[in-house]
Parts: structure tokens; sequence; C-alpha cells
């Protein structure tokens, strides 16, 4: 943002506005694509697993030490993790 606010103080007619713009654009796209992706990432990876594996997997994922470990242990059936949760959930 403050890329943005710094390019417009560039006056238009200058060589050098005209490459920030651009830099800007793609630079957007990427970011926003990134987005896209991840937010694929975690609806297709959480759709179809089971609360229990999928908190299983973020203790994986978050383990820094081989020594730390994590259990998750269900008292009930097994139970679907609704996707509008799982994105709240594990963001």
């Amino acid at each position: 943002m403050t890329l943005h606010v710094a390019t417009r103080k560039i006056p238009a007619n200058d060589a050098a506005r005209a490459l920030l713009d651009k830099a800007l654009v793609t630079t957007d796209g990427v970011i926003l694509e990134g987005r896209n992706r991840v937010s694929r990432l975690r609806t297709e990876h959480l759709r179809d697993s089971e609360l229990v594996a999928s908190l299983e997997n973020v203790c994986k994922d978050l383990r820094s030490d081989p020594d730390i470990q994590c259990h998750v242990n269900r008292v009930r059936g097994a139970a679907q993790l609704h996707d509008n949760v799982a994105d709240e959930v594990f963001i």
C-alpha cells in the first residue's frame, strides 16, 4: 500500500512511474493468484478429511521439534468438518 502511495507522488510522465505502475500491477496479480491457490488448497485438503485427521495434520505442520508429540483422541464417532468451519479454524 505504501508503494502505491509513493508511486502516485512520481510525475505521470516520468519513466520510473511507468515501470513502478507495471510492477505494481504484476505484484497485485501474483498476490491474488497466491491467495486463490492457498484458498483452494485449504478447501481441497479439508473437504473430505475428518476433524481428527485435520487436527493431527496441523500438529505435524506446527511441530518444530521432533521430540514434541501431539495426540488427538476422539471421544465419539467420526465427524465431517464443514468447509465453512474448516476455513475459520485452520486459517
